[in-house]
C-alpha cells in the first residue's frame, strides 16, 4: 500500500477503536472473568455475559465491517507483534475471535488467557496507530480522501499471480484498464477520455483509476454479479468433490464443471443487460463490439477473482446529489460488503480475447495507454 492508504486505514481504525472504547471493554471483560473464576456466583457470571453481549453488539455495527475490498486487502498485510493480523482485532473478525474464547460454553481459565491475549494485542494496535497518526500530523501527511463528486475503481493483483515480473504486471493492468474503458464507453460515452491513474499500491500490486459515478456503478454491479456466480460455482464444486470421492465416472464430473461455468455465464448475461440498459450509442456495430469485449473481459475477471484478485469501487457524492447519483452510490456501497476469497481455480484465465492467455503471447505493441478498443 502507499502512504496515503496507510494513513486512511490508520485514521479510520483509530476512530473506530476510540468510539467503541474497545480497549476499555476488553479490560473490563478480563477483570470480570477473573472475578467469576476466583469467586463464582450468579452475579459475577452475569456481569461477564452482559459485558460480552454489549461488546458483541458494538463489533457487529463496526464501520470496518463495510471497509472497501481494497482496504481489506491492505489491512491483511498489517500485523501486531509479528503474529496477529490487524484484521483479527476489528469488527466481525474480532467478534469471531471473542466467540472462540468462550466456545467451551462456560467461563474457564482458558477463556481468561485468550481474553488477556486479546487485550495485549489490542493495546499493541492502539500504540501503533497512535504513533502512525501523530507522526503523520507532525509531517503534514494527508490521508487518502476523495473529493466531492470523485469516484475510483481499483484493482489489486496478488504478487504471486504475476511472479513479480514487470511484463506480466503490465498485462494485468492493461486488462483491467481495458475493461473499465469499455464499461465507460457504454455508461457515459466517455471513450474519448483517457483513463487517469489516481494512485498505486505495492503490498499486493494495485492500481486506482479515476472515473465518474456512472462507470463506478457499472463496475460495482458487474463484480457483484460475478461474485454471485462464483458462489454458485463453488457450491457445484463441493458437489463434484463429493461425487469424485464416491467414485462417479468422469463424464458426470465434466457435466458438473460445465454447469458451474454456465452459472457464471448466466450472471454475465445479466450484467450485460444491466450495463447496456441506459446506453446512448446509436451504432449497432459498435454496440455488438462492446458487448463481445465486455463479456470476454468479465469472464477473465471472474477467473481472476478465483485466483485472489480483488476489485474495489469508491465514490464521494457531490454536495447536492441527484436521485440517480444516490441510487448509483447504493450500488457501489453494496460492493464494500463483499469478501473476495481465493479458491482452487476452475475457470480458464483469459486476457479478454477469444483465446486463453496461457495459449498465446500478448502482442508486444500493446501498452496500458491503449485501453479503448476491445477487438485489437
Amino acid at each position: 500500500m502507499n502512504t496515503q492508504r496507510l494513513l486512511a486505514l490508520s485514521t479510520s481504525l483509530a476512530n473506530e477503536l476510540q468510539e467503541m472504547d474497545l480497549l476499555g471493554s476488553i479490560s473490563t471483560l478480563s477483570s470480570q472473568l477473573s472475578n467469576a473464576i476466583n469467586g463464582p456466583s450468579e452475579s459475577t457470571q452475569r456481569a461477564v455475559h452482559s459485558t460480552r453481549e454489549a461488546l458483541a453488539a458494538k463489533l457487529r455495527d463496526a464501520g470496518s465491517n463495510w471497509m472497501s475490498p481494497g482496504m481489506r486487502v491492505d489491512l491483511a498485510a498489517l500485523q501486531i507483534n509479528e503474529r496477529t493480523p490487524v484484521s483479527d482485532l476489528i469488527g466481525d473478525d474480532l467478534l469471531d475471535r471473542l466467540d472462540r474464547a468462550f466456545n467451551s460454553g462456560y467461563i474457564s481459565v482458558g477463556s481468561l488467557d485468550q481474553i488477556n491475549q486479546l487485550q495485549e494485542d489490542i493495546q499493541g494496535l492502539y500504540n501503533a496507530l497512535e504513533k502512525i497518526n501523530s507522526g503523520a500530523a507532525e509531517l503534514s501527511l494527508r490521508t487518502e480522501e476523495l473529493e466531492p463528486g470523485e469516484s475510483v475503481v481499483g484493482f489489486t493483483i496478488p504478487r504471486s499471480a504475476v511472479d513479480e515480473k514487470l511484463d506480466r504486471l503490465q498485462k494485468e493492468v492493461y486488462f483491467f484498464a481495458r475493461l473499465v474503458s469499455l464499461v465507460a464507453e457504454v455508461a457515459d460515452d466517455s471513450s474519448s477520455h483517457p483513463l487517469k491513474v489516481r494512485s498505486l499500491q505495492s503490498s499486493d500490486f494495485g492500481i486506482d483509476l479515476m472515473t465518474n459515478i456512472s462507470v463506478a456503478a457499472g463496475v460495482a454491479t458487474a463484480v457483484e454479479y460475478l461474485v454471485r456466480g462464483l458462489k454458485k460455482l463453488n457450491e457445484i464444486r463441493a458437489v463434484k468433490d463429493q461425487m469424485q470421492e464416491l467414485g462417479f465416472e468422469q463424464e458426470f464430473l465434466d457435466k458438473l464443471n460445465k454447469k458451474g461455468e454456465a452459472a457464471v455465464d448466466a450472471e454475465i448475461e445479466q450484467i450485460d443487460a444491466e450495463i447496456f440498459q441506459d446506453h446512448k450509442i446509436d451504432n449497432d456495430g459498435r454496440i455488438n463490439e462492446l458487448r463481445t469485449g465486455i463479456k470476454l473481459h468479465l469472464k477473465g475477471l471472474a477467473a481472476r477473482l478465483e485466483r485472489g484478485y480483488s476489485v474495489e469501487v469508491r465514490t464521494e457524492l457531490p454536495p447536492e446529489p441527484t436521485e440517480d447519483e444516490k441510487r448509483k452510490e447504493e450500488r457501489i456501497t453494496t460492493l464494500s460488503q463483499i469478501r473476495f476469497q481465493q479458491t482452487t481455480p476452475l475457470l480458464k484465465l483469459t486476457d479478454g480475447e477469444n483465446e486463453p492467455s496461457s495459449s498465446r503471447k500478448a502482442p508486444a505493441e500493446k501498452t496500458v495507454s491503449e485501453p479503448t478498443s476491445p477487438t485489437e
